[in-house]
């Protein structure tokens, strides 16, 4: 069983909920970021195939995205996982750390 969260802002209550909720909500959120982080890898997934077949090796442009990829992703799974209530994790802008690629 989860412990019960109480929520206030100024004094007054604003939220309830059991913290197995959180949970389950940071879950999904990460499931995103994963998701998102997939589809930026995919698209060169075929020039690092190649080169581990002994073919043309990947460009540094590519290993500097997937680079910046797994990186952006831990950063936001981080932002993520730091998230104390559900009201943070609904105020977390985890894409904004792939704004860069």
């Amino acid at each position: 069983m989860g412990h019960r969260q109480e929520i206030y802002k100024n004094g007054q209550l604003i939220e309830v909920y059991d913290d197995r909720v959180l949970e389950g909500e940071k879950l999904e959120v990460i499931e995103d970021i994963k998701r998102h982080t997939y589809d930026l890898l995919k698209e060169t997934d075929w020039e690092i195939l190649r080169a581990s077949e002994g073919g043309k090796q990947a460009s540094l442009d590519t290993l500097t995205l997937r680079d910046g990829a797994r990186n952006a992703s831990n950063s936001a799974e981080r932002s993520v996982e730091a998230c104390n209530t559900l009201e943070e994790l609904d105020q977390c802008q985890w894409v904004a750390h792939f704004k860069d690629l």
